[in-house]
């Protein structure tokens, strides 16, 4: 659910929408994989979890879009039908594909979304930004993987310097990450080098509020370096 979560805050904050809509989405694709999962059997016949979070990320970006029903219905059919993964990927000596499944459906349910507006995904700067990308599997993280899971992205900016950010995270830290306290103390532990003390807190004290907040530019601003 954490995928389509992200899914949702990238719309709203492109649609320059406010904290209530992000939330209205969030408690929708919460709503939409939860009951999903409570009548549909996917696990014990075989399916993997990509086509619950693709559906779940399509209806919330769906709202935010605010698409037709009829649009939402093919929005729908292009997230979930390509995206029927099988549960072999999480039986036996697990691939780095189980960690980048759920990322995956969120991504299938913002691009359904997506092009029932103006095919966006054909503009001209949305495929020369692709054209820049590229996804890399390092042996490391492979030799790593299931007990750790590790995300690294460079990129090279337009003066020839690299960024590089990359973070592991292992079971013992999912099941230690609790509760608002934690995620504070964890994100003043990754901005601490990024941002100001000032901002952090005006950041910390917004998301507290976030359904009161009128437009998600704001919040988002204040992490821009």
């Amino acid at each position: 659910m954490a995928a389509s979560s992200a899914a949702a805050l990238a719309v709203a904050e492109a649609q320059n929408l406010s904290g209530r809509e992000l939330l209205l989405a969030t408690v929708i694709l919460y709503e939409v994989q939860a009951r999903f999962v409570e009548v549909v059997p996917y696990n014990h016949h075989g399916w993997d979890q990509t086509p619950v979070v693709a559906l779940g990320a399509a209806l919330a970006c769906g709202h935010l879009l605010q698409l037709t029903q009829e649009q939402m219905a093919h929005a729908v059919s292009l997230a979930v039908v390509p995206n029927i993964a099988l549960n072999q990927t999480r039986t036996g000596t697990l691939s780095m594909w189980k960690g980048m499944a759920g990322p995956q459906g969120a991504r299938a349910g913002v691009n359904a979304a997506a092009m029932m507006e103006a095919e966006r995904f054909k503009d001209a700067d949305v495929l020369a930004l692709m054209g820049k990308c590229k996804i890399e599997l390092p042996d490391e993280f492979s030799a790593l993987a299931p007990e750790t899971r590790c995300c690294r992205i460079t990129a090279t900016l337009k003066d020839g310097r690299t960024v590089v950010a990359e973070l592991r995270r292992s079971l013992a830290d999912d099941a230690a990450d609790t509760g608002w306290r934690q995620s504070v103390d964890k994100f003043t532990q990754l901005t601490e080098k990024l941002l100001t003390p000032h901002v952090r807190t005006e950041v910390i004290q917004k998301t507290e509020v976030l359904e009161n907040i009128p437009s998600l530019a704001e919040w988002i601003a204040l992490t821009q370096l």
